[in-house]
């Protein structure tokens, strides 16, 4: 896991830190990866993001793989808000 951070934080070169962790959100919401997914998902919140953010990152993944992949990523969201790693998808609407 520290070897995967370093990369992933080598890799970000100057994109700024919260957006770096919303890319990585949606990569792995992309190929159903919900362990990726609750990686990045508390990361990009103490980066700054906002569930507004993610959840626009997060919804690009209908186009290229599917609503059911959607849906699965907004699952995966909502379980780890449920398990307290980060707010849920939906707390900033409510």
């Amino acid at each position: 896991m520290t070897r995967y951070l370093r990369m992933a934080e080598a890799a970000r070169g100057g994109i700024a830190p919260y957006l770096a962790e919303i890319a990585l959100i949606v990569c792995h919401a992309a190929r159903r990866n919900p362990a990726g997914m609750r990686i990045h998902l508390p990361r990009a919140f103490a980066a700054g993001a906002s569930a507004a953010k993610i959840a626009e990152g997060v919804s690009y993944v209908i186009l290229p793989c599917g609503g059911p992949t959607l849906v699965e990523a907004c699952a995966t969201w909502a379980k780890a808000a449920e398990d307290g790693l980060c707010p849920g998808p939906w707390e900033e609407l409510t």
